[in-house]
């Protein structure tokens, strides 16, 4: 059986703001336009990230977790990051290689939003 009314509607309240105590306010006072607001403050930002409107305005930074094998099994990790200014080609290409490499345990790749540290070189 599919979800109830209420349930969906709580869906999209936690959609929208998580699991806080402002969405447990929004819904108790059932305020359907806040949240309709905030939906659609996602969908226009996606569909920008979709469209690559502003996406060579974006810093990127790919991460990565690369396992170093050794003697009777035991093995180390490092983690990684380079940085990407303005350069998404790039960064996504770089991803891509990480994907294909057997010593790779994860990879992400990530736009920065803020940072009080980030210079933009690859480290």
């Amino acid at each position: 059986m599919g979800k109830t009314k209420d349930e969906f509607i709580e869906d999209i309240f936690d959609i929208a703001f998580g699991e806080t105590k402002l969405k447990d306010e929004l819904l108790k006072e059932r305020d359907y336009e806040t949240v309709t607001e905030k939906i659609m403050e996602f969908s226009d930002n996606a569909l920008k990230w979709e469209e690559g409107e502003d996406q060579a305005e974006r810093d990127l930074i790919v991460c990565y977790t690369r396992c170093f094998y050794g003697e009777h099994e035991r093995h180390t990790s490092s983690d990684y990051i380079e940085a990407f200014r303005k350069e998404n080609k790039r960064a996504f290409a770089r991803y891509e290689e990480l994907l294909k490499e057997n010593d790779i345990y994860s990879a992400s790749i990530c736009a920065v939003i803020n940072s009080t540290d980030y210079d933009g070189e690859i480290f």
